[in-house]
């Protein structure tokens, strides 16, 4: 059997990543001088494989961004 909700679930999933997206950017991090730092990306090992936690600044893209937050 296949779940009748899958379509549902992956255009929310979009639809939240896309929204997201719009309203905030991703930057790396920086060092105390302003500096950007690399960011590392590992793989976490088990069952399921998973990205390991990163730093990284998530701020609004702009005023009228802010104020819709």
């Amino acid at each position: 059997r296949i779940c009748p909700g899958r379509f549902l679930a992956d255009n929310s999933l979009f639809i939240m990543t896309a929204s997201f997206l719009q309203v905030f950017e991703v930057l790396p991090p920086r060092d105390a001088s302003g500096r950007e730092l690399s960011v590392k990306y590992t793989m976490g090992s088990g069952m399921l494989s998973t990205v390991e936690d990163f730093d990284c600044i998530i701020r609004p893209r702009s005023e009228t961004a802010q104020a819709l937050i």
